[in-house]
């Protein structure tokens, strides 16, 4: 299996931001908390809470892999349109 690194985290966190448009967007890691969560900074104020996406401030954390697979679903979500 290929490792995900960081930078790959990152470059999907950007593509996602571009697609929404929310530059509040943001990843925090913590490897002692268990990884990885998705997070909107507020620019003035610099508080952060974690309700990105329809998860919650108290949503688990993710390894590096869990996390890039569920940016990359996110991002097929927001780029393929469903046929129902």
């Amino acid at each position: 299996m290929k490792r995900i690194t960081h930078e790959e985290i990152e470059k999907c966190v950007e593509r996602i931001k571009k697609l929404t448009g929310k530059e509040t967007l943001h990843t925090e890691f913590a490897a002692v908390y268990g990884g990885w969560r998705l997070i909107n900074i507020d620019p003035k104020t610099g508080a952060h809470d974690g309700y990105v996406f329809g998860l919650s401030s108290c949503a688990p954390r993710m390894n590096s892999r869990e996390f890039f697979q569920l940016l990359s679903g996110i991002e097929i979500g927001l780029t393929n349109k469903s046929e129902l």
